[in-house]
């Protein structure tokens, strides 16, 4: 008998090897589709994770017949009564009619507010707080930074990671020096610019209000409130 030439049984090889190789992927694509149907009807799909935002604060947020400021360069909003008005030491500036180089300024410096009756201490005092004489500062201090008189740092934070406390001044002539029983009051606060974390640990933004009044109970609810909307960003 002939013998079969050699080439004829390598096509035949080939031929038999290709449909055993389209077999086998058509089976790993079934097999595949099935395990998709199956996932698709036995589990849901997971939550879509989304980041959490924290809106700023608009001018809506602010007691009624209060300004709203909004402090771009140190990244706060605060609240504050309309007759306040910036004050440099020397020079003063209605808030109603500061410019865009005026809030500049005034951003880029000493943050400090007063009223006529600060600056006129002689004047008669109204007995509404805001009229009482009455200076407030903010400012955004670091974690290393100390204070004199009540230890504030170490005070018990609220629940948002506030600290506040209170001193009492006198009034000398080189000026306010700490006193047990002097008549204005020092009533200041730390807010942490970060949730969750310490003012010993991170940034915090520090408010001040220095009072001459001596019923300076006046002042303690309007600390509380300028302090309650005086918000980080």
């Amino acid at each position: 008998m002939a013998k079969v030439p050699r080439h004829v049984d390598l096509i035949r090889l080939r031929y038999y090897g290709s449909l055993g190789l389209i077999a086998i992927g058509v089976v790993m694509v079934l097999y595949v589709a099935v395990r998709q149907v199956g996932t698709s009807e036995d589990s849901e799909p997971g939550p879509v994770p989304t980041a959490e935002v924290i809106a700023k604060p608009g001018p809506e947020s602010c007691p009624p017949d209060w300004r709203y400021i909004d402090n771009a360069l140190q990244r706060y909003t605060v609240c504050v009564p309309l007759n306040l008005i910036s004050y440099d030491g020397a020079n003063t500036v209605l808030l109603e009619n500061a410019t865009a180089e005026d809030w500049q300024r005034i951003f880029g410096q000493e943050f400090v507010l007063v009223n006529d009756a600060w600056l006129n201490p002689d004047a008669v005092a109204d007995a509404f707080s805001s009229l009482r004489p009455i200076s407030l500062r903010i400012d955004v201090v670091p974690p290393t930074v100390g204070f004199n008189g009540c230890d504030l740092r170490s005070q018990s934070p609220d629940g948002a990671g506030v600290v506040s406390c209170t001193d009492r001044l006198s009034m000398e002539l080189d000026g306010a020096v700490f006193s047990e029983d002097g008549p204005a009051h020092l009533l200041r606060a730390l807010i942490p610019t970060q949730a969750g974390k310490s003012v010993n640990e991170v940034f915090s933004v520090y408010l001040s209000i220095n009072s001459r009044a001596e019923d300076w109970e006046l002042q303690e609810p309007l600390f509380r409130e300028i302090l309650e909307n005086l918000k980080p960003y």
